[in-house]
């Protein structure tokens, strides 16, 4: 067993769920600044299907971020963390 493999797998889920969590925080503000707005001064808000729109772009960011991050820590857990090195 190479323990310094081992100890950088720990190392390498930290850093893959802090960027993760940086970016969800991130998309998170964006949300809470467009709801914001808009509940600021309903009288300047889009339309209802324009707001679906905006709303689900950072939505979606998150979901896909946070899918990226299970399969990212999958794969470290499998060891194929270094794989992009074989191409």
């Amino acid at each position: 067993m190479n323990i310094e493999r081992t100890d950088r797998k720990g190392e390498r889920i930290r850093g893959a769920c802090v960027g993760a969590a940086l970016f969800v925080a991130l998309m998170a503000f964006v949300i809470a600044t467009m709801a914001w707005a808009f509940y600021s001064d309903p009288q300047e808000a889009p339309p209802l299907p324009l707001l679906i729109v905006l709303f689900g772009i950072p939505v979606g960011c998150i979901v896909g971020t946070l899918k990226v991050l299970l399969e990212r820590i999958e794969e470290i857990g499998k060891g194929e963390e270094d794989a992009y090195r074989n191409y």
